[in-house]
């Protein structure tokens, strides 16, 4: 491992500046930016976007190490997660228009004003990439790539394995019903992340049964997904084999014609790792880190 490599300190502490952001419908929104004061300006500007249920926290080491590559970067907790509260229960609640139209919007707004000039890079992991690739056809001036982590198509048919099809069915029927009855979803008691807003998740399971992207009003999205001719990173590892095999990784980027898509399915070993899975790669991968960094750096090379 590089100098470069070790320059993001190990230390809890090292959190970022934390900002708050107010969206157009009042709901606060907690960003925190890890940039160096004297960050690279021929680098681009990361905004990371979490998984469903995972706190901007889980992101910080990833953050770190590319603030030490020069990158502006920030992690933004969309409404009712981690450091955006308040948490989802009966009567507090929003789904994936509230994320679309709203949070979104309102991240890249904040980027563009603190880092003027600046490509725009949206790395999303599993949900947020899915979000971020929506946000992306709808509006192409804001982004300039896609960096999507473990990010699939939910839909029960992507997989041609019957067994974990018939899984995804009692999984989207579970989450549905226990949302229904409970106006939110307990994922904390259910190894799920955090409390999870009623309507988010059955947007959720929608897409899932559907095989169609659509916001809480049912209007059609996947001519946003079509419409993205950006570049894009798709990252799958051979060891998330529950939460993001490949083949529905493969079915997301089917959604993506006209982007210029690269794909890498990579075992852990192959980035330093014994594990990688879903969530395990964040607690520390800079080998992968890198390679997004080269990556980046020969797709937005800049003057």
């Amino acid at each position: 491992m590089s100098s470069a490599e070790t320059a993001i300190p190990e230390s809890e502490t090292d959190s970022g500046r934390l900002t708050r952001l107010r969206t157009g419908d009042g709901w606060d929104l907690a960003l925190r930016d890890f940039s160096a004061p004297d960050s690279d300006p021929t680098r681009p500007a990361i905004l990371v976007f979490a998984a469903m249920g995972a706190p901007a926290r889980a992101y910080r080491r990833l953050a770190r190490w590319f603030a030490g590559q020069g990158y502006a970067i920030a992690t933004v907790d969309t409404r009712g997660t981690g450091e955006s509260p308040p948490i989802p229960r009966r009567g507090i609640d929003f789904g994936v228009s509230q994320h679309l139209y709203q949070d979104w919007p309102t991240a890249l707004e904040w980027a563009r004003g603190t880092w003027p000039g600046r490509p725009i890079v949206l790395l999303g992991h599993s949900i947020g990439g899915q979000i971020s690739s929506i946000h992306a056809g709808q509006r192409p001036d804001d982004v300039a790539a896609l960096v999507l982590l473990t990010t699939t198509s939910v839909w029960w048919k992507s997989s041609p394995s019957p067994r974990r099809r018939i899984g995804a069915v009692v999984m989207f029927s579970l989450f549905g019903l226990t949302s229904r009855l409970l106006g939110w979803f307990p994922g904390h008691r259910v190894n799920w992340g955090l409390p999870l807003a009623r309507q988010l998740v059955l947007d959720w399971v929608r897409w899932g049964f559907s095989g169609q992207y659509s916001d809480s009003e049912r209007r059609n999205l996947d001519g946003a997904l079509a419409s993205v001719r950006l570049p894009a990173l798709s990252i799958s590892f051979t060891d998330d084999v529950r939460l993001a095999p490949k083949s529905a990784c493969d079915d997301f980027v089917r959604r993506l014609p006209n982007a210029q898509t690269t794909r890498w399915h990579l075992a852990p070993q192959e980035i330093g790792l014994a594990e990688a899975d879903h969530f395990k790669h964040l607690r520390g991968a800079p080998q992968l880190w890198r390679r997004i960094d080269d990556w980046l750096q020969a797709t937005l090379r800049q003057g």
